[in-house]
């Protein structure tokens, strides 16, 4: 990370940590060229015209995290950087196969499992010792060593 953009994250790293880490795991995991490239190999009959797969995959990642109250109101809020109609948006959505699907869910899946995501608290059961107090707390959980 660029010293001016440590700056900047800085009060966010010490006051909400697990914000912080938790949205770089959810932009790992859901990488649009990724999400897109999974589409390509797995899709069978569905292809890519005007609407990505990944843009989708966003929209409804909204919803699922409570950003925004439906599917519309997520494409509404964006409408004019996704340049298509809602129907597409609906018709893409309508028409994903299940193994596009199953296949999300299973590299989502096998990306947290990797090591780099890990915490080393995680299989820690009740009453295991608390981490240790460090400034970037959870940051450096996910730190790869």
């Amino acid at each position: 990370m660029s010293m001016a953009l440590g700056k900047v994250f800085e009060p966010f790293v010490e006051q909400r940590p697990i914000c912080v880490m938790a949205r770089g795991v959810l932009e790992h995991l859901f990488n649009a060229e990724r999400i897109d490239a999974l589409f390509a190999r797995t899709a069978k009959v569905q292809y890519t015209r005007a609407v990505l797969f990944s843009s989708v995959v966003d929209l409804m990642g909204q919803v699922v995290l409570g950003v925004q109250p439906s599917v519309h109101a997520a494409y509404q809020a964006q409408a004019d950087q996704l340049g298509v109609s809602d129907q597409a948006i609906y018709d893409k959505l309508n028409h994903v196969e299940l193994g596009v699907s199953a296949e999300l869910v299973r590299d989502a899946a096998r990306q947290a499992e990797d090591k780099k995501f890990k915490s080393p608290f995680a299989s820690a059961g009740a009453g295991a010792p608390a981490p240790p107090a460090s400034r970037h707390g959870a940051l450096d959980a996910m730190r790869e060593d």
